[in-house]
Parts: structure tokens; sequence; C-alpha cells
């Protein structure tokens, strides 16, 4: 089976079990004094759900370095299945999800999950 490998910052991480691409409004939402909503600048942006079902020590840690640095913005390179080309996007990631335990006398991370979103 091929592994989902995306580039972030020039480094391939993943594996990944699954990558799912969406895309999001972001707007900016406010209401006057009717209580209306006013809606100004919507832009539609590229998100991506990605997760593992589990990863290695060594395979966390490198995902861990990449998008657990201060800076959370990023240089995402992918292979864009409809252009079939690769292409590079500027995105920022949500929180690192997981879980860890110890398996057969080694640490093994499970149920690993972060999105990327586009700037």
């Amino acid at each position: 089976m091929e592994e989902l490998v995306i580039k972030i910052d020039g480094i391939a991480v993943g594996p990944f079990t699954a990558m799912n691409p969406s895309h999001e409004w972001i707007v900016d939402a406010n209401r006057n004094d009717n209580d209306y909503m006013l809606i100004s600048n919507p832009v539609k942006k590229l998100k991506l759900a990605l997760s593992s079902s589990r990863m290695s020590k060594s395979q966390f840690a490198e995902l861990a370095a990449v998008i657990g640095k201060v800076d959370i913005t990023h240089s995402v390179q992918m292979y864009d299945d409809v252009a079939q080309v690769t292409k590079t996007y500027d995105m920022y990631n949500s929180t690192l999800s997981y879980s860890k335990r110890a398996a057969g006398g080694a640490v093994v991370y499970e149920n690993v999950s972060f999105s990327l979103i586009e700037r």
C-alpha cells in the first residue's frame, strides 16, 4: 500500500493513513444595530485534515519537530490530484492530537491528527 507523505518546510513527514482535503470559507462577520449579520471579505481556503492510526517514536518526533515550532506557518508541498502536479501552499497548522502507549517494549503513537489550513 502506498503511504501518504507530504513535505512541510521541505521535510517529508508521515506516513499518514488519511488525508482529507476540503475547502472552507473564511469570512469577517459582524452584526449591525438591527442584529443583521454583515459578512465581508469572503475567501475559500484549502484545509487538509491529516491523521495516522499509528506512528513510531521516530516518525512522531520528526512530525512534532516540524509542526511544533513556535512559528505555526509552513510551506507545504503536496501532490494535487486534480491538476496532477506538485503544488506548494503557505499554510498554518492546528494543534497536534495523539495518544501514546507502550507496545511490545516500544513506545507507539496512535490516533495522530492535525490540520493544515491555507493562509
